[in-house]
């Protein structure tokens, strides 16, 4: 063996003991609950290559397939992120970037259009995608983003759905933009270079959260999994248990079910453009169900059987019910009374109504304080 394996023999070894040392001094929650967050963010980075691989097919060589290819991708790549925003509600590493990640909804005219003067900052920006003398930068479009409104929204997964799918019509069940859109032309230059923009930024903001719940045992390591990983069980509980239950109580129940339907504007629905919010309803509770297989049902079963049953029944009708509901979710906020798709949403709401008090009494028993209401 010459020296230079031997080497990196010793480094490996070096490495895997302090990594284990770091382990041993873990609780067992702490450190399931960050090696599986760390993985589904890797998951979701593996899946974001065949969406930028498919986008730069689309802007290579503009087609109805390689347009459908992109969309189909987009589709996949963010049912996997969805899956992650349980992690949210507790100020973990997502919550620097998630207004960059998955702001909604969005007033697209700001965006794209020869009519529209939105006001940001000292600057008066025509849909800064027509305006020539709004630079293309990635930097730029950072800073406008949400600056004066919530809705001036100009990063993240929905600003590439709009691009990818364009404004649905009254008639439409999502946007139907043309391959058209994207030949490379003096005219569609911005549009292009806008694209490339958008899909690098969310890697690297994706990328920036992985990154924080990858364990670094180098001494001086700031990132965010170190720290978490040396909580008490106690302390890594209130995190999680606060992520997961606002996220059903306040975030799916509230924001992204009630509010749009009490709209009756299905624009003001999460994924607008595609018409596919049914599909991040779905992919949020299966990523409620992974964590809560992953990570807390087996640090419950053994103490409270009674209530580890009730949450997983009431994630599995909750799953069931979200997957009840029409594909296209214009079709819920639009639906009669009486009719199947109404009985379908109000079968959904009941779901996760039982969800949220479920985690209300695991928030109970671990004495942990969430502000999420019982329903």
């Amino acid at each position: 063996m010459n020296k230079r394996k031997i080497l990196l023999s010793m480094i490996i070894v070096s490495i895997t003991t302090c990594i284990c040392a770091f382990m041993a001094k873990a609780d067992t929650v702490s450190k399931n609950y960050v090696f599986f967050v760390e993985k589904q963010y890797s998951t979701v980075l593996t899946a974001l290559g065949k969406l930028e691989s498919s986008l730069q097919a689309l802007l290579n060589k503009p087609s109805e397939l390689t347009l459908h290819e992109a969309r189909k991708n987009w589709i996949e790549v963010r049912a996997l992120y969805a899956q992650t925003e349980v992690f949210r509600f507790y100020d973990g590493p997502i919550e620097q970037y998630e207004t960059r990640i998955n702001s909604w909804p969005i007033r697209y005219q700001f965006i794209e259009s020869d009519s529209y003067n939105a006001v940001t900052g000292s600057q008066i920006i025509k849909g800064f995608l027509s305006n020539n003398s709004f630079d293309l930068t990635n930097e730029k479009i950072i800073i406008i983003n949400q600056l004066e409104d919530t809705k001036y929204v100009s990063l993240g997964w929905h600003a590439i759905e709009y691009m990818v799918w364009g404004v649905r019509s009254e008639n439409e069940n999502a946007g139907n933009r043309s391959a058209s859109y994207f030949i490379e032309n003096s005219e569609q230059i911005r549009k292009r270079l806008y694209l490339k923009i958008l899909i690098e930024q969310l890697r690297n903001d994706l990328e920036s959260v992985h990154l924080q719940w990858v364990l670094d045992t180098r001494q001086g390591s700031n990132r965010f999994a170190n720290s978490f990983i040396k909580l008490s069980k106690q302390e890594s509980l209130t995190k999680i248990i606060t992520g997961a239950h606002s996220l059903v109580g306040l975030e799916i129940l509230q924001e992204r079910f009630l509010a749009p339907i009490d709209s009756g504007d299905p624009n003001e629905q999460q994924s607008c453009f595609s018409g596919t919010t049914t599909n991040d309803h779905i992919n949020n509770i299966i990523g409620v169900k992974k964590l809560w297989e992953e990570v807390l049902y087996k640090e419950i079963v053994d103490k409270n059987k009674v209530l580890a049953s009730h949450i997983s029944n009431a994630i599995v009708r909750s799953e069931t019910k979200a997957r009840a509901l029409p594909y296209y979710f214009k079709d819920v906020i639009l639906a009669k009374e009486h009719s199947n798709d109404f009985k379908s949403a109000h079968e959904y709401e009941d779901s996760l109504k039982q969800l949220s008090n479920s985690l209300y009494e695991l928030a109970k028993y671990y004495n942990v304080s969430t502000n999420v209401p019982k329903y």
